[in-house]
């Protein structure tokens, strides 16, 4: 913006306002579009903590992380089962 108002300047110009509104109109580049709309924010769900080995997760609900749903008791340094 400034190129377009301060480039190749008269030495005493007789309407200076004039000059400027004149180089502000002609000379400026063309607006851009509009951005595209952004996604609202959605936040992530809160932490949770897991009853069995106290790890903290994120989920809506409380209840035990993946860790402790997926894994068998004896995997977990319990022991094999039935011992």
């Amino acid at each position: 913006m400034t190129a377009a108002l301060v480039a190749n300047l008269p030495d005493r110009p007789i309407n200076p306002p004039g000059l400027v509104a004149y180089r502000l109109r002609v000379q400026l580049p063309p607006f851009l579009p509009p951005l595209a709309r952004r996604q609202p924010f959605i936040p992530p769900d809160p932490f949770q903590t897991c009853p069995k080995c106290d790890r903290a997760f994120r989920s809506p609900a409380p209840g035990t992380c993946k860790g402790c749903t997926t894994t068998p008791e004896y995997e977990r340094g319990a022991g094999p089962p039935g011992r």
